[in-house]
């Protein structure tokens, strides 16, 4: 906030757009880990029959898994969804 007299609500506004960054980070982390240890997992398994999801080939699998492991979203956009999330719930 470049105010340098912020309102209560402002502020208030402000610590509920950390707050919300800070548990989408948090739950982000939480899924790139996941990600990653089912890759290992899926990596470590022989499927005789081939991939364990039908219509998916286990390289697709792979990309895929890895693509989530290694995703961040924009911190921009994430700021600006909570910003807006935030203005909704304060209904200003």
């Amino acid at each position: 906030m470049n105010n340098p007299f912020p309102t209560s609500l402002q502020l208030r506004a402000e610590a509920a757009v950390d707050r919300i960054l800070a548990e989408q980070e948090a739950a982000a982390g939480a899924f790139r880990s996941a990600a990653t240890a089912f890759l290992h997992f899926l990596r470590d398994q022989y499927f005789p029959l081939g991939s364990p999801v039908q219509g998916w080939s286990l390289d697709d699998i792979d990309l895929a898994l890895g693509q989530w492991a290694h995703d961040v979203r924009d911190p921009l956009a994430l700021e600006e969804i909570a910003q807006d999330i935030v203005q909704e719930r304060l209904g200003s």
